[in-house]
């Protein structure tokens, strides 16, 4: 038996943070263009407690604090745990955000859970990036535009019939 320290493996709390979540977020057990994480796997099933769970993993991710990170309540974070803690907390909202398939897998969620999540930093982020990509942009014009056109022959079309109301009043 090998008896190995943990501190050869992973060199610091940083990378041991970041490592587990990082790890947690993906799963790699499906081809690539079909790979689902486990979180967006739990907010798609039917079982409303394991939504719940997954909403509450999202919150417990938004809501970590640098003592957190370093494991000590009762020390004071220097200025390298805050820095080390901010990158660490990007790294996973980063991932976060490249995970496929989590807006829609919102939808499928209860009222009240979308609410929960989408009140978390993390999902905030992912909604903010999501709609300004230059995609969503376009999609949002291209409706625009529809939705202007629809206003405007509905117009016409009320205009006419109004036409042919008081032609035929009027005679």
């Amino acid at each position: 038996v090998v008896n190995r320290d943990m501190r050869s493996i992973v060199d610091t709390p940083h990378d041991i943070f970041t490592s587990v979540l990082n790890k947690a977020l993906l799963s790699t057990t499906q081809p690539r263009h079909l790979r689902k994480s486990w979180i967006v796997q739990m907010l798609e099933t039917k079982y409303e407690p394991i939504q719940q769970s997954a909403v509450d993993y999202f919150e417990l991710l938004s809501n970590l604090t640098v003592i957190d990170y370093i494991l000590d309540e009762h020390a004071t974070p220097t200025p390298v745990d805050i820095d080390c803690f901010r990158q660490s907390q990007e790294e996973v909202f980063s991932e976060a955000e490249n995970l496929k398939y989590l807006i829609p897998a919102m939808i499928s969620l209860t009222n009240c859970e979308q609410e929960r999540v989408a009140i978390t930093s993390i999902i905030q982020r992912v909604l903010v990036n999501a709609t300004a990509r230059p995609f969503s942009i376009a999609i949002l014009f291209c409706d625009l535009f529809f939705h202007i056109n629809l206003v405007i022959g509905w117009l016409l079309i009320l205009g006419h019939f109004i036409d042919i109301d008081i032609s035929r009043n009027g005679n």
